[in-house]
């Protein structure tokens, strides 16, 4: 059956991801690469 019955849609759980900023370390050329001194990884990608 393609379509799922009502009973089993309502009984789907949601999966709710959060996910945070940081800098990934990258010492390589990118026109994204940002530098931040004051952090532990000062020159990255942010992600």
């Amino acid at each position: 059956m393609l379509i799922a019955p009502i009973d089993q849609i309502s009984s789907l759980q949601t999966l709710i991801i959060s996910i945070d900023e940081g800098i990934i370390g990258f010492k390589g050329q990118s026109q994204h690469k940002v530098m931040i001194k004051a952090k532990p990884t000062p020159t990255g990608l942010k992600v």
